[in-house]
């Protein structure tokens, strides 16, 4: 293996959210494209595509039912006609947490919203927290307000809806006066079916930890063609400088057992190559890259898989230990 040190980007990943004090000062809806549900159910009503809403009647009006779609299941909602939403699907950039979800907020206010989305972990702490268990959507829910005001920052749901967590966004007691009651039903209509699932999700699995050295493999931005994979080192023992390549393997499981991917690649006389070359993964820090595996292996179909790269921990020319980690994930 050549030595050549690459500048690498480095960025988090957090699988969890912390919330440290008032949880409703990170962001707004403004510039965002949202839909009105009086347009989306005029515009249904000239059109037999019904996307990701649905129509209903209530008996103080009209209402449509708003889902977003992701590796863990469905989440659904259902809307008056007087409010607004935009829905997120994973990896969007206007949600504020979590893989995916749904922002919904009144047509006629331009600030504060409430955002409803699916977690794998959630965790809170900070001086100021009061919680409550409360019954929405027909099942126990745990609501969380910080210093005393009227509003809630957070509502995690459990059981049957376990995962998905609601946020509120740039709300005050004043906006909750006015909105918090619609806000309650809103989320008493809340569904989550998790027979249907779409897109892609990292798997937790032993193989993407290499203790020794202190490193972790995780995955991000999931598609059938690739996906950003961050090397987070810390800690460990690791005697020189941890270094990987563009090398790297896809397996899936087929009965319980892990089985290379037939290689796409065609034209190739005499196989194919990597670049030889090695990118430094920084100490006590997060190293990301982008892997695409469509050249090699075309696009992933459904199914469970992991992609296994090399890790060096190189002390000197032809004197290095060779490691594998592995990030495992699932395509729907």
């Amino acid at each position: 293996m050549r030595k050549q040190t690459i500048s690498v980007l480095a960025f988090m990943v957090a699988a969890a959210i912390t919330a440290c004090g008032s949880s409703t000062d990170v962001g707004d809806m403004a510039g965002v494209e949202t839909k009105s549900t009086e347009a989306v159910l005029s515009a249904k009503e000239s059109t037999d595509n019904s996307g990701a809403y649905e129509e209903t009647e209530a008996e103080d009006g009209r209402q449509i039912t708003v889902s977003q779609g992701g590796a863990f299941g469905r989440i659904s909602v259902t809307l008056p006609s007087d409010w607004q939403y935009e829905t997120c699907p994973a990896y969007s950039d206007t949600l504020q947490a979590g893989m995916y979800g749904i922002q919904f907020r009144p047509q006629e206010v331009s600030a504060g919203y409430v955002e409803l989305c699916y977690m794998e972990s959630f965790g809170v702490c900070g001086t100021g927290l009061a919680e409550e268990t409360v019954t929405l959507a027909g099942e126990s829910a745990s609501i969380g307000r910080f210093d005393g005001h009227a509003y809630w920052d957070f509502v995690s749901f459990g059981s049957a809806h376990g995962g998905i967590v609601a946020f509120t966004h740039d709300v005050d007691d004043a906006w909750w006066d006015e909105y918090g009651e619609q806000v309650s039903g809103i989320l008493n209509t809340l569904r989550f079916d998790r027979d249907e699932r779409e897109g892609a999700a990292a798997i937790e699995d032993a193989g993407s930890k290499i203790a020794q050295i202190g490193l972790e493999l995780i995955m991000d931005q999931i598609t059938p063609a690739g996906a950003k994979l961050s090397f987070f080192q810390s800690g460990g023992q690791p005697e020189g400088e941890l270094e990987f390549g563009d090398t790297f393997v896809i397996e899936k499981l087929n009965d319980g057992t892990w089985e290379e991917m037939p290689l796409a690649v065609t034209g190739y006389p005499g196989g194919y190559g990597f670049h030889d070359i090695a990118y430094t993964i920084a100490r006590e820090d997060v190293t990301g890259y982008e892997q695409n595996w469509d050249v090699f292996y075309g696009e992933l179909p459904a199914g469970e898989y992991r992609i296994g790269k090399e890790i060096f921990d190189f002390r000197g020319t032809g004197d290095f230990d060779t490691y594998t980690v592995y990030g495992r994930f699932v395509i729907y």
